[in-house]
């Protein structure tokens, strides 16, 4: 009986070097191994045994990252190995199987969302090949970091250790289930059940996954699931840049939308099937402005796979920002959509009636007369927006709006933000927002400007901001005529599809790799 605490002393999480590969190869222990580092083989064993209850004394869960006291039957393991290698042959192939046809099996846990899809293949009525979405499993953390507001790496990455299994699990037996228009679909997952996943990895042919950047606790609980998984079945695997998978998430054009199959404890399982817009060489080049929590950055995509960073934010990303601006506001996390949703009140008012005649709160004073010389509106800076660079900046704009915050609770006699009245603080949002908007925009025209692109893409989790689409629209459709596109309804923010779906990419250029030869980097630039 071998304790999972000496053996992490012995050979640290994560650390699947050559060396100890040469010491494992005779004795399975690197079987072992991948089964605590990633929980992948963990779970595979579940077809092994008799109950859960028995998988776990064989493998371990390994859901409490550091208070693991364990004892692994190191036994148990070395028979499902060996069960493996019957059925599969000792190169990992199956005997039955030749060649497969490309159904690749992406991972996403770069940050606060736990992700897997499946992608598979299909033909459109011309009979060219294109890939489509055969399930894309979502579980949020977002309950979780609301208690915070914001997101603790460590919670995440735990988070992410107890979701990681259960989500691979739905998009293996949801991309089994999906048959597009066929009415036998939900009959179908009713038959499925989780100790039934993992032997649909026999229809996998190929591993993808985050590699970066992100948060490193995040992103190293799906990158370990991955190369488990691809060390097992002997399969290539893809590593994807984060970013590259927001580009690509904008190419997926829905045509449905699946009820979950169920949903985890605290968290929202999301499921969905999208077909893909063909991408031909004579879209490029592509701008795509990807904007989200963690990024705000411009990419100049000249093909598939070459890409070059003509922009970047040189402190905060748009996402943080509208984030710290709700919790000024106290109006909790995320902040994204409560600020949206004000500033939108706010303009709406602003077609209805001139500011003048907008409602105050009458019963303070001090609040009429602060309502009253504001009247030309609060104005927030746009940050080097005519500086001629392509860069962006927003700290900023994050302090312009502090400030105007102490100045209302002073001018107001007011407590704390929360006493601010809701007119005031729609001002703020509205103020806000639109400076953000100025600041896109005007980079995006600037880049088109300067070269030429085909399309520009809004990408990211802030892409979901109808407002901020809405005025991207105008610039790259009405002043330039480049065409416009947006992922889809639950594509906007972090999703294990859009991983595939630039992994599906590399795969039909060849671009795959050996388990053994990637590695993590949590600030993998593109």
């Amino acid at each position: 009986m071998i304790f999972v605490k000496k053996l992490f002393a012995k050979w640290p999480f994560c650390h699947f070097d050559s060396s100890l590969k040469a010491r494992a190869e005779k004795s399975h222990e690197m079987v072992f191994l991948f089964a605590i580092g990633s929980l992948a083989l963990i779970h595979t064993a579940h077809t092994a045994f008799d109950s859960e209850a028995q998988a776990r004394r064989a493998g371990s869960q390994w859901l409490e990252m550091t208070t693991i006291e364990t004892a692994i039957e190191m036994e148990s393991v070395v028979t499902h190995e060996k069960c493996r290698l019957n059925k599969y042959g000792e190169n990992g192939k199956s005997n039955q199987m030749e060649k497969k046809k490309i159904r690749i099996l992406a991972i996403e846990s770069s940050c606060d969302e736990t992700a897997a899809a499946v992608i598979g293949i299909e033909r459109d009525e011309s009979g060219l090949e294109q890939p489509v979405i055969l399930s894309n499993i979502i579980s949020s953390q977002v309950d979780l970091h609301a208690k915070t507001g914001g997101v603790v790496p460590e919670v995440a990455s735990r988070a992410h250790t107890e979701a990681i299994i259960p989500v691979i699990a739905e998009a293996l037996i949801a991309a089994k289930c999906y048959s597009g228009r066929d009415q036998e679909s939900s009959e179908n997952k009713k038959r499925l059940d989780y100790r039934d996943a993992f032997e649909l990895l026999d229809d996998i042919s190929h591993i993808a996954v985050t590699a970066g950047p992100g948060l490193i606790g995040s992103l190293l609980v799906g990158f370990n699931a991955a190369k488990a998984m691809a060390y097992a079945r002997n399969l290539p695997i893809v590593p994807i840049n984060h970013i590259e998978g927001h580009i690509y998430s904008a190419f997926a054009e829905e045509i449905s939308h699946e009820a979950p199959i169920n949903k985890l404890k605290n968290e929202q399982i999301n499921n969905s099937n999208e077909a893909i817009r063909q991408l031909s060489n004579d879209v490029f080049p592509v701008l795509a402005l990807t904007v989200s929590g963690g990024h705000t950055s411009l990419t100049l995509m000249k093909d598939h796979g070459v890409y070059e960073e003509i922009g970047s934010t040189l402190d905060d990303a748009v996402g943080e920002a509208y984030d710290k601006v709700a919790k000024l506001l106290d109006l909790g996390y995320p902040g994204g959509p409560v600020i949206s949703k004000l500033a939108g009140q706010f303009r709406n008012n602003l077609e209805i009636a001139q500011f003048d005649n907008l409602k105050i709160n009458n019963s303070n004073k001090a609040i009429k007369q602060y309502s009253n010389d504001a009247q030309r509106g609060i104005v927030f800076p746009r940050p080097i927006i005519n500086d001629g660079s392509l860069n962006f900046s927003f700290s900023g704009l994050k302090t312009a709006v502090l400030q105007k915050v102490k100045e209302v609770i002073a001018e107001c006699g007011l407590n704390s933000p929360a006493d601010i009245p809701m007119n005031i603080k729609e001002e703020i949002a509205y103020a806000f927002e639109e400076a953000v908007a100025d600041v896109l925009c005007a980079k995006a025209k600037r880049a088109i400007e300067k070269y030429g692109p085909k399309k520009l893409i809004f990408a990211g989790g802030v892409s979901a901001n109808a407002y901020l689409r809405n005025r991207l629209g105008d610039v790259a459709k009405e002043a330039f005529g480049v065409q416009f596109i947006t992922p889809t309804t639950g594509l906007y923010g972090d999703n294990a599809a859009m991983i595939g779906l630039a992994a599906y990419y590399h795969v039909k250029a060849g671009n795959v790799c050996k388990w053994q030869d990637i590695t993590v980097d949590s600030g993998w630039e593109l």
